[in-house]
């Protein structure tokens, strides 16, 4: 939940991963822990009042999530379905 999502976004700041805990990646964090359950790349987005994404929007947010998965804050169930690790 919320409190595993801070969790994991303090570790990676206080190891100095800049890139994981700015206010996007923040944002992310929060959608997985208020609303459990795997999520798709245009769910997020539409979570984050995004609901008509462009094809770059879709790309950025899915690398950006690819990215939380290569630091272990989520876990890919399945090709593009994102959940909490």
């Amino acid at each position: 939940g919320l409190m595993q999502a801070a969790a994991l976004l303090v570790a990676a700041e206080a190891g100095g991963d800049q890139a994981v805990t700015s206010p996007a990646y923040r944002q992310i964090a929060a959608v997985f822990a208020e609303q459990s359950g795997a999520k798709r790349c245009k769910g997020v987005l539409a979570a984050i009042g995004v609901p008509e994404a462009t094809d770059s929007q879709r790309e950025s947010m899915r690398s950006k999530l690819k990215r939380l998965v290569a630091r272990g804050v989520l876990v890919e169930a399945e090709p593009g379905l994102f959940e909490l690790s």
